[in-house]
């Protein structure tokens, strides 16, 4: 985006501007095309890793969760003091 609008900022003529500006378009698409593709061939078998681990995955975040669930609640708990004492 700021390619095309500096360079008609600065008051390149249409017939320059134009073919620049597709260019331009041209090479971004390809590159990230390109870039999307291989890092999907790079993720890909991460991902199928992934899928294999993930009920342990989703376990240890649950316990953990829990785990700081229940140590926020007795930290908690135990600040409260009962408004009768003095």
């Amino acid at each position: 985006m700021i390619g095309p609008t500096l360079i008609g900022a600065s008051q390149l003529p249409p017939k320059i501007f134009l073919p620049l500006n597709i260019l331009g378009a041209f090479a971004w698409a390809l590159i990230f095309t390109t870039i999307g593709y291989a890092g999907g061939q790079v993720i890909a078998p991460w991902l199928h890793n992934l899928d294999q681990h993930l009920k342990h995955w989703v376990w240890l975040i649950l316990v953990v969760v829990l785990v700081v669930g229940v140590r926020w609640w007795l930290k908690r708990r135990g600040k409260k003091k009962p408004d009768n004492q003095a």
